[in-house]
């Protein structure tokens, strides 16, 4: 690391999909560190981490200046972090000024945060709050009772529910409808707290019912799905990477938790319906 005076920069962070992040640039810069050094860094710690913590960061494409004198700028590897993906990768660094810089960005993360969700008007329109997050998290390890079926029953029937693809994505409007659906969700049918017509659930079905021209459809469907999924899982690390708010709706195609392909198949395959081509 090299040495610098830590308030001749300010440590840089930005608003994306109501959290408050920083860009590894900037994180590099202030640390007088190599980018290419803190994308390895990134990219050794997202080898270990699982999968629930890696939305902390979010690869993407950004343009710097070159070092060449008249040269174009240049698009680069970047990773927007979060509070606690930030936290996990300076958590190692050390030197005489680490202590200091990694307070002052965290100082940086506090200030933006206080803004953000003190923000009356931003708190109606977009997701959840730290604090609501926990309540939530509080009531489903009381639901759950420790178990850990429980846990992903619950996790996985309050994403199809409000149709996200993390539960700290729901709507703050809806927070009070999360909690009681909490509390009423079948722990052995996730979804049969739903609404079967209108509550967002990404698909509904009654294997006991379904006729000679339902599972003519459902084949095809499980067999257009099959299809698509590698297209679907490309968008979705577009839509993604670009933090759009349409990134959910492919993601519910791609992840077996939100669509119920392996309970069709089962129903399909008991029926003798094959859905590995396509049927007229």
């Amino acid at each position: 690391m090299t040495t610098q005076n830590p308030c001749a920069l300010v440590p840089v962070v930005s608003v994306v999909n109501n959290h408050v992040t920083a860009l590894s640039t900037d994180v590099a810069k202030f640390f007088g560190k190599e980018h290419f050094n803190v994308v390895r860094d990134i990219e050794n710690l997202l080898k270990n981490l699982p999968i629930s913590r890696a939305f902390n960061f979010e690869a993407s494409m950004v343009q710097i200046a070159s070092n060449l004198k008249n040269a174009p700028a240049k698009l680069i590897k970047a990773y927007r972090m979060t509070r606690d993906g930030f936290t996990l990768l300076v958590m190692g660094w050390t030197g005489k000024e680490a202590l200091q810089y990694k307070l002052l960005w965290l100082d940086k993360f506090n200030e933006m945060e206080r803004q953000l969700y003190h923000c009356p008007t931003l708190n109606q329109l977009e997701t959840l709050t730290p604090a609501q997050q926990h309540q939530i998290q509080t009531a489903v390890a009381a639901r759950a009772q420790k178990t850990a079926h429980n846990y992903q029953t619950i996790y996985r029937a309050l994403k199809n529910r409000f149709q996200v693809a993390r539960y700290d994505q729901i709507p703050q409007s809806k927070f009070q409808d999360a909690l009681k659906f909490i509390q009423c969700v079948d722990l052995a049918v996730p979804d049969s707290c739903s609404s079967r017509a209108s509550t967002g659930q990404i698909f509904y079905y009654d294997a006991r019912v379904l006729t000679e021209h339902e599972l003519r459809a459902l084949a095809n469907l499980i067999y257009l799905r099959e299809l698509g999924k590698p297209t679907f899982a490309q968008v979705y690390k577009g839509l993604r990477d670009l933090n759009s708010k349409l990134a959910p709706r492919f993601y519910s195609l791609i992840a077996e938790g939100d669509f119920p392909a392996a309970a069709l198949k089962n129903v399909l395959s008991r029926n003798q319906m094959d859905f590995t081509r396509p049927i007229r």
